[in-house]
């Protein structure tokens, strides 16, 4: 078992700008603007992507909330580390497509402000915690990095074809 209070709560706060962020993707038009940059290998309209932020935000909180119950075992620690991976790599996707298409892309402020530095706090807490080397780390942070691509291209598909059905 590792100190609980700490990861607990940071995990709730990750969460809440994780909320913040998909509230600031919908809200200022992520998919206009992926369509307009020419960003991302998918297309999705604004109706189909309220639907998917909505779902991937609940998901993230009943994960969470299962994460942050209890004690936190080795197996639920690694969870959290793939959580907080793939929450800090959707911030460098911002960061890196704002960059490079010289716009703000919608999900930046809170992805740079909240959701970034508060996942890699998670992520360094934990890994601190478990004593992992590097090498553990950065597999890690390469997984997280993985499900933040794998998860979009696979629920926006379903959900847009599942609501022109």
């Amino acid at each position: 078992m590792i100190e609980q209070n700490r990861i607990v709560w940071l995990t709730l706060a990750t969460l809440g700008a994780f909320t913040l962020h998909n509230a600031e993707e919908v809200l200022l038009g992520l998919p206009a603007w992926m369509t307009m940059h020419n960003v991302g290998f998918t297309r999705i309209d604004e109706s189909s992507f309220l639907i998917a932020a909505t779902l991937v935000t609940a998901v993230g909180w009943v994960v969470g909330l299962w994460l942050s119950s209890g004690n936190i075992v080795v197996s639920k620690a690694w969870a959290v580390i793939l959580l907080a991976s793939a929450l800090f790599a959707n911030c460098l996707n911002h960061i890196i497509l704002s960059i490079a298409t010289q716009s703000w892309m919608p999900g930046v402020l809170s992805a740079a402000a909240l959701m970034g530095p508060l996942a890699l706090i998670l992520f360094l807490t934990v890994t601190r915690k478990l004593k992992l080397g590097w090498t553990a780390a950065i597999g890690a942070l390469g997984l997280g990095a993985a499900l933040q691509f794998i998860v979009p291209l696979t629920l926006i598909p379903a959900v847009s074809s599942f609501l022109n059905v």
